[in-house]
């Protein structure tokens, strides 16, 4: 599929992640599955163009905190969040305010945080929120987080999966975030933000890195937890999501060509 990554002016990581072949041959329908980062510096041509796409609703799984700092300015008519303003602190906030931040602890601290994720009470609630006004409405539907990279990322992963796109598309698909970030151009403006609101400074690139970009081990990690405590992706939405195979019926003949 051509023009998966949508170039908003001011809405990073915007994509289209239908359009993929499974595993028997058939093809997830484009215009249906949409994934972005957050939408609080939406020009007037972004929202001219998400206006005129078939989505029928959105999931953020954004905290409340991060959705009143950010507020989208777009979004359609059904809108799902999870409210949690005092339920807990961010946990790359925690991370962060330790203080003489490396790469190679940010980067555990990102394995550690996909390994537990899937179980995450808001995430669940979302993704089952998810799954279920996907399989009841004829139109498209948008998931989101800040970056539009984790939360988002491990959304995505299950869906493709459960409709049998392959592990090895799956996690192209996971990439292409990569593709989609001028990471040497946000390193500078992210430690800034970062520094001012924690009041530490960061040296060390690689102890950004994680929070902007994404890599292969991140999602395995999430996908081999997942395998360990259900056996596997099907069987964690069944018992953890509420996928009923009648639900993966529905999405596979509402989303498949």
């Amino acid at each position: 599929m051509e023009n998966r990554i949508k170039p908003l002016e001011g809405v990073k990581n915007f994509r289209d992640f239908g359009g993929y072949e499974t595993s028997c041959g058939r093809r997830i329908k484009t215009g249906k599955l949409f994934r972005t980062a957050s939408m609080q510096n939406a020009k007037e041509a972004d929202l001219d163009y998400l206006n005129k796409l078939d989505i029928d609703f959105q999931v953020d799984l954004r905290r409340q905190s991060e959705r009143m700092d950010d507020p989208n300015l777009w979004g359609p008519h059904e809108v799902h969040t999870f409210n949690d303003l005092y339920h807990y602190k961010a946990s790359h906030l925690e991370f962060a305010e330790k203080g003489n931040l490396t790469g190679e602890d940010a980067h555990n601290f990102i394995l550690e945080y996909y390994r537990v994720a899937p179980w995450v009470e808001a995430h669940v609630s979302l993704y089952t929120r998810w799954f279920q006004r996907l399989a009841q409405t004829s139109g498209g539907g948008l998931i989101n987080c800040a970056a539009g990279k984790d939360r988002t990322g491990i959304g995505c992963a299950l869906t493709l999966s459960l409709l049998g796109v392959p592990e090895e598309t799956i996690f192209d698909d996971y990439i292409l975030t990569n593709e989609t970030i001028d990471i040497e151009k946000r390193l500078p403006v992210v430690r800034a933000k970062w520094e001012k609101r924690l009041g530490l400074k960061i040296d060390d690139d690689e102890a950004l890195f994680p929070f902007l970009g994404v890599r292969p081990e991140y999602l395995r990690g999430a996908l081999d937890e997942i395998s360990s405590k259900h056996g596997s992706i099907d069987q964690y939405s069944k018992e953890i999501l509420n996928v009923s195979d009648d639900m993966v019926a529905q999405l596979k003949s509402k989303l498949l060509e």
